[in-house]
């Protein structure tokens, strides 16, 4: 979820309205409704679930949740909502004899049964506790059905909003990441396990009709109320299920149209916006055929993609049909992304939620690459930087997750997430990079499920075959980036490149990275990539020719901060001074463009003087084996001038 830059920024306070319950009579259901298949046989989308436990209650690895079905009541003119939300679910355990569900104490229970009959429950802190008819063993089947209703909260980025649209038709939408599923339906909110399958049903005064997951099965109108059927055969995490609900005008584009896998791009739009959206969408299309081509095939062939329009500022990716506040092209790129990257694979915690927002932020960007489009692709890169590099300090990985802004934190969680993939695709080369997110996306232990951190790294490694630990460790868990300073020597034709790198945050990490630095001479660049492996680091390139000038990070594939200054009436001088630091023979050796006698002054990163020594002209090298390891300062002083170095002890 996200606006164009945030996951949502919500443009209006919701209006209170006091107005009389809506109550119709509707349609019966089989309360024992059970399904006979826990996914179509034609939506290849079956498997068998095995999750590890990342960040919930224990309880919820109990019982593996293979089925629900919402049948619900809801009049977008009022805050209300009533209905029946019915479960089918496998035990995982020996001799389960009760379930914990989620819902929001401020929605009253009615009952809940099953064929059996009536069920005992709890119902406090947001918690629902069932004594099952009779306790299950491991591989054994169970259902009930939970009967509520009531006013629903609203929490996160406002998870039930009952509102007025543009028209001034009113609205009723649901927006349940991270935690508001429970604020309007009986459920389990988990990162551990998903629904197999889903039925949605919705019945709405007329004009109204509803926008949600998967098919449109059935739209009747009976004594003025219309019920929407929409069916759902993916496994589908509970954040991404949702109804919108109000009196939307209808159309749809194609992609790959007219092929067999031509996938409908159905939009449930404002009627007043209508031709504005008809504008807007088809660019979905063309970024489905992108993604396809990159990544490989739409995760929910089956079904459909499309997008309901709904009174927020961003959007969200609700799996199927993202909820758009808006058709612009880096909101429509962004959450078509999330279909592969948030809903076919998803986070297994929210600390992770990078891996589903810095990819969706990162394909925007890949969006404006395959467009050619400059200086829009440079434009991208350069912000991103921009607004990561503002503040010194805060990590990828989410620490605290029971704030939801830390979860959804532009600089980091967006920017900062998406430009690492940037930097990674920078380090490993495009086809090394492109390969490692394939086998991701094919990965059996993620496909339809959650993914960690480390289960993407194992697959950029495999890929590139190389290690990345230290990038993963550094890029995702620490803090901060690298600040650069960079000084280059000229030595006839060869380059000395001293590197002194500190991190941005206090305690920060140390970023090892290849940093690309291009040598131009009479126009012409040739680029390398120097691997800094250490704080302070002296890099010899064999250039073969003087520069006439040196640009460090160029096509700004590394994130951080870079000190140089440099022109071609300096780099021109073929002697200039320079230091290097054995420390296998503890000796600092120095050479100096001038023979006059010297004075050296070395002093540690405080300001202290640690050494002080006098040099004549043969003498190149400086005793260091009393210097404890650590980063020092040395300043040469001749008669006319005055040298400034950097080196370390190990």
């Amino acid at each position: 979820m996200k606006t164009t830059c945030l996951k949502h920024i919500v443009l209006t306070i919701l209006l209170a309205i006091n107005l009389s319950l809506f109550a119709q009579q509707k349609p019966s259901w089989a309360e024992t409704y059970k399904t006979q298949h826990l996914c179509d046989t034609d939506s290849g989308c079956c498997r068998s679930k095995s999750f590890t436990l990342i960040e919930e209650e224990q309880t919820y690895g109990l019982w593996n949740l293979t089925y629900n079905r919402l049948e619900l009541d809801v009049n977008p003119a009022v805050r209300y909502i009533s209905g029946k939300v019915y479960f089918e679910f496998t035990s995982l355990s020996n001799n389960l004899s009760e379930l914990v569900i989620d819902l929001s104490d401020e929605l009253e229970i009615e009952r809940i049964f099953s064929d059996t009959g009536e069920l005992d429950f709890t119902h406090a802190n947001h918690k629902i506790t069932i004594e099952l008819f009779q306790a299950l063993n491991h591989g054994e089947r169970g259902h009930f059905t939970v009967q509520y209703s009531g006013i629903p909260t609203t929490s996160g980025f406002g998870s039930f909003s009952q509102n007025f649209h543009s028209d001034g038709i009113p609205i009723i939408s649901t927006l349940s990441e991270p935690y508001g599923a429970k604020d309007w339906w009986p459920c389990k909110q988990s990162l551990t396990d998903k629904i197999d399958s889903i039925d949605i049903i919705v019945h709405s005064p007329a004009p109204h009709r509803t926008a949600s997951n998967g098919l449109l099965i059935s739209d009747d109108v009976i004594d003025g109320i219309r019920t929407c059927h929409w069916k759902h055969r993916y496994p589908i995490v509970t954040y991404l299920v949702f109804i919108s609900v109000t009196d939307y005008a209808i159309y749809s584009d194609w992609a790959f149209p007219g092929t067999e896998n031509q996938i409908e791009i159905l939009n449930y739009v404002y009627p007043s916006r209508l031709e504005y959206a008809k504008e807007r969408t088809p660019l979905t299309a063309d970024l489905l055929e992108l993604y396809t081509n990159l990544f490989g095939e739409y995760p929910f062939i089956k079904e459909k993609y499309g997008h309901a329009e709904f009174s927020w500022g961003g959007g969200m990716e609700h799996q199927t049909m993202s909820s758009m506040g808006s058709f612009s092209d880096g909101l429509i790129a962004h959450e078509l992304a999330h279909q592969w990257f948030g809903n076919y694979i998803t986070c297994g915690s929210w600390s992770e939620i990078w891996l589903n927002e810095g990819f969706a932020t990162y394909l925007t960007g890949i969006y404006l690459e395959h467009l050619n489009a400059d200086p829009w692709w440079r434009r991208w890169r350069e912000q991103i930087i921009r607004v990561v590099t503002s503040q010194p300090g805060g990590s990828v990985y989410v620490s605290d997750t029971t704030d939801v802004w830390s979860i959804f934190n532009s600089r980091l969680t967006y920017n900062k997430a998406a430009y690492v993939l940037h930097m990674l695709r920078g380090q490993l080369g495009d086809d090394d990079f492109y390969k490692g997110i394939r086998g991701y996306l094919s990965d059996e232990r993620v496909a339809h499920g959650f993914a960690t951190t480390d289960i993407l790294r194992e697959n950029f490694e495999q890929a590139a075959d190389t290690t990345l630990t230290s990038f993963f460790d550094a890029w995702i868990y620490g803090e901060g980036h690298p600040v650069y300073q960079l000084d280059f020597h000229m030595r006839e034709n060869t380059t000395r490149l001293e590197i002194t790198q500190t991190p941005s945050a206090a305690n920060g990490p140390f970023f090892a990275m290849k940093i690309p630095v291009t040598f131009y001479q009479n126009g012409n660049p040739q680029t390398y990539w120097l691997h800094n492996t250490e704080p302070l680091e002296t890099i010899e390139i064999e250039t073969g020719f003087i520069p006439d000038s040196i640009n460090v990070n160029e096509e700004l594939w590394v994130l951080g901060e870079f000190n140089q200054t440099l022109s071609s009436t300096c780099l021109s001088k073929a002697q200039t001074f320079w230091i290097h630091h054995h420390n296998c023979k503890r000796q600092l050796e120095i050479y100096l463009p001038e023979k006059a006698i010297s004075k050296t002054l070395i002093f540690n990163l405080n300001g202290k003087i640690v050494s002080a020594v006098f040099l004549n002209e043969e003498q190149k090298y400086i005793d260091t084996s009393k210097l404890t390891p650590g980063l020092y300062m040395i300043r040469a002083i001749t008669n006319t001038n005055s040298y400034l170095g950097k080196f370390a002890v190990h």
